[in-house]
């Protein structure tokens, strides 16, 4: 069993943890190759290594005032254009999980909706990518 939280960067470092886990959690990585069509050889490609990974969640929050909560601080992230963390721990402690996660991320996408004949609960789709910090560094 995991638990899965989203943290805010410093310096509030507020977070949530997901009440209810998602079905699954869909990490997909892609590869960056360049191709090139070359006389006499036809299509080839290079490949430049690893992407940034993405993060697929869809759950939701149950019936109550923290699915409101749970969605104005999403939101909020969202507003903010600043990194979160994406974290992601072995709830059990067994360490055997392979997906234990602490991972920068920007929110890509964030749809959430009710449904009728459950009024309170709040289901949404949230989708995530990875961010590297791209500032230069200062030499003094």
């Amino acid at each position: 069993m995991y638990k899965i939280a989203i943290k805010r960067q410093a310096p509030s470092a507020a977070y949530i943890l997901l009440p209810v886990n998602p079905a699954e959690l869909i990490v997909k990585v892609r590869g960056v190759n360049t191709g090139y069509d070359l006389l006499e050889v036809g299509a080839v490609v290079v490949p430049q290594g690893a992407g940034l990974r993405s993060f697929s969640i869809s759950s939701l929050f149950p019936d109550g005032r923290e699915s409101h909560n749970y969605v104005g601080f999403i939101e909020n992230l969202l507003v903010r254009k600043a990194p979160a963390r994406l974290i992601v721990t072995d709830a059990d402690g067994g360490g055997s999980s392979r997906l234990d996660l602490n991972v920068a991320v920007v929110i890509d996408r964030f749809d959430y909706r009710e449904r009728g004949g459950e009024p309170g609960a709040i289901f949404y789709d949230l989708d995530l990518l990875e961010y590297r910090d791209y500032s230069g560094e200062v030499i003094r």
